[in-house]
């Protein structure tokens, strides 16, 4: 479970720095900002909700979640801070690779 909680937020991840990557730039439009912070905010939502309440979209409430395997909540507070920072800028950031 751990695994794929891993493999789902990894790709959620990387979807929001590739929107970060392709729309950040002097021609960011506001659309194209909204966009970005809909798809965060989804998923930062998501993360505080599954540490704070243990609930799990289209799951409902699963309380021994956490206690079962607390990596995932570890996992979903470092993905909450890393969709925090994946808002596209108006200049165009530096590259990582």
């Amino acid at each position: 479970m751990t695994w794929l909680f891993l493999a789902l937020a990894s790709a959620a991840l990387t979807v929001a720095f590739l929107l970060r990557a392709r729309f950040s730039g002097d021609g960011l439009k506001f659309w194209q900002f909204f966009l970005c912070a809909a798809y965060n905010l989804f998923f930062i939502t998501y993360y505080f909700r599954l540490v704070d309440r243990d609930y799990l979209l289209f799951i409902g409430c699963y309380p021994a979640l956490l206690k079962e395997h607390p990596a995932i909540g570890w996992i979903a507070l470092v993905a909450l801070l890393l969709h925090s920072f994946a808002s596209p800028v108006q200049w165009k950031p530096k590259r990582w690779f």
